[in-house]
């Protein structure tokens, strides 16, 4: 059913409900792509489903009918842009993401998103995201994942020990503070950061060891080939505006003695603030 309905800017099918036997499609892949007043409720069979990259892509009146989305992701391999720019889509996400490889912005510029909370409300429901794969070449990616979600502020259950891209992750997430819950991401095998948190404006999570303290980088791993295989060892490109327009991380600043391995010298804080 790829790009089954792309670009019928005007398709509403007229029903509360899709409805389709679609238990043996694998490619969902752009199906309603640009569809920009659907928004009914999808009741597919996605039990075999590989492919959803845009599936909902441009969207901008979709949010599933007002109902839960109720998929079997368990064979999706590429979520890349599934919701990317649907500005009104907030329902709650319980999708199985064990064999993603591609999360790459799925929910960039949905602007309402907040995992089916309201905006400002107490999290309720931990948005949980689970890769497991280990077959993938360059690992997984999670870059710009919620960019430009201004809302979005769910604790994060991920497993990110096969992640390999957290550029612009949360950029732009201007109420994002993880919950108010402190983050538990395996970094050990990002190797590239850039902007990941940039303009986050309420986040307030502990980011750096204090001077003195045995817990060095506060749960941030890193890996020196990984980070530093095409950069020099003084420019830290891979870092640069980590935090640039995080007010409350800006104020740890004097905390910040951040260790890489295997280095003589270390990044110079100012690095992870300024503009590129």
């Amino acid at each position: 059913v790829k790009c089954m309905f792309r670009k019928c800017i005007s398709f509403n099918t007229g029903c509360e409900t899709m409805e389709f036997t679609t238990g043996k499609v694998e490619n969902f892949a752009r199906m309603f792509l640009d569809c920009r007043v659907f928004n009914q409720t999808c009741k597919f069979d996605t039990s075999n489903a590989v492919d959803v990259n845009c599936m909902f892509r441009k969207c901008i009146s979709f949010n599933n009918g007002g109902k839960t989305m109720e998929f079997t992701t368990g064979k999706v391999e590429n979520f890349a842009r599934m919701f990317l720019d649907c500005s009104v889509f907030n329902q709650t996400i319980k999708f199985d993401f064990s064999r993603a490889a591609s999360l790459d912005h799925m929910f960039s510029a949905c602007t309402a998103f907040n995992n089916g909370a309201p905006a400002n409300a107490t999290p309720e429901t931990p948005l949980v995201v689970h890769p497991h794969r280990e077959d993938v070449r360059g690992g997984i990616r999670m870059e710009g994942m919620f960019e430009d979600c201004s809302v979005f502020n769910q604790t994060c259950d991920f497993k990110t020990s096969r992640v390999s891209e957290m550029a612009h992750m949360f950029a732009s997430c201007t109420a994002f503070n993880n919950g108010g819950v402190p983050f538990k991401f395996d970094t050990t095998r990002v190797s590239n950061f850039y902007h990941m948190f940039e303009n986050c404006e309420n986040l307030d999570q502990p980011c750096f060891a204090a001077r003195g303290r045995s817990r060095i980088n506060m749960g941030w791993q890193f890996e020196q080939q990984r980070m530093f295989q095409w950069s020099s060892a003084t420019s830290w490109p891979r870092l640069k505006s980590m935090f640039r327009g995080c007010p409350k991380i800006a104020a740890q600043r004097g905390q910040i003695v951040w260790q890489l391995p295997g280095l003589v010298v270390n990044p110079n804080p100012d690095i992870l603030f300024r503009a590129s």
